[in-house]
């Protein structure tokens, strides 16, 4: 009986294979652009979904006193043609 239900089945795919075979347009053009462009889907967003972000962070120190007006009174400070009573420096760490 098992049999039976089988054979009916084995024959009913064969003749929808028959008539519906793959036309050479889909075989040889229409499926390797497909895989083709799958293939370069997936290359060009696997790297942008695991790429690390590029993040630049950086920070300010307190600024750094070398010479004040207060502690030395007869010296004239001149940096780049220009007088100040003061020189002080700022540090940054990148």
């Amino acid at each position: 009986m098992r049999q039976e239900t089988i054979i009916p089945l084995i024959s009913q795919s064969a003749d929808f294979m028959a008539e519906n075979k793959a036309t050479p347009l889909r075989t040889l053009f229409i499926i390797p652009i497909v895989v083709g462009f799958a293939t370069a889907l997936f290359t060009f967003l696997i790297p942008k979904i695991f790429e690390k972000s590029n993040e630049l962070s950086y920070s300010i120190d307190e600024p750094i006193a070398y010479l004040n007006s207060a502690d030395v009174e007869d010296i004239a400070i001149e940096v780049n043609g220009v007088r100040t009573s003061s020189l002080f420096a700022f540090l940054a760490k990148i």
